[in-house]
């Protein structure tokens, strides 16, 4: 997987590799989560995720995302005591308990992982909205339209059709994110 923080010499990962990495930091516990295999639910809504994070980071190039920017970072500096953490689990722990071990962090990663990227795209919409240089109504409506293909795209999946977190963890949450857990 890419990594978020790039080249320790930069002060931006190039884009593109971002975005591979924020979806791997989804994609890959995910996958661990259920048995190797993505869950079914995950195909249909990973298009509108995608489209939120390259909006998320388009957005947070502008030097003036002060905010967006911080939150990014602290995403990207999340992300390798996790895998520290990960590597010692393996390496240490015998089959059993490393087993059940990387579940729960896989879970816990997902779920922090999760949060920390629907904070950092809420922070990007709310600096559209605030930023007059850059608001544009084709702007602020591909936030909305992204959420908006999210939220239709995860409806057959949820237990209430009706009801769709708008949020990331919540959306997860209710489409079964520890589901192959086995708590």
């Amino acid at each position: 997987m890419p990594p978020l923080h790039g080249d320790p010499n930069s002060d931006s990962t190039p884009l593109p590799i971002l975005n591979d990495a924020i979806m791997g930091n989804i994609r890959d516990p995910l996958q661990r989560l259920h048995k190797q295999e993505l869950p079914p639910w995950y195909q249909d809504i990973e298009e509108a995720i995608v489209k939120l994070v390259q909006l998320g980071t388009k957005i947070s190039r502008h030097s003036e995302a002060v905010e967006a920017r911080r939150k990014l970072k602290a995403i990207a500096d999340a992300t390798p005591p996790l895998d520290s953490v990960r590597s010692v689990i393996n390496t240490q722990l015998i089959r059993n308990t490393r087993d059940c071990v990387g579940l729960r962090l896989d879970c816990g990663h997902l779920s922090l992982f999760l949060a920390s990227v629907d904070g950092w795209l809420r922070s990007c919409e709310e600096f559209i909205l605030k930023q007059p240089s850059i608001r544009t109504s084709s702007n602020i409506s591909a936030f909305e339209d992204a959420y908006q293909e999210l939220i239709a795209a995860a409806a057959p999946h949820t237990a209430s059709e009706s009801y769709v977190p708008d949020d990331l963890l919540g959306l997860f949450d209710n489409l079964g994110l520890i589901k192959g857990h086995g708590s």
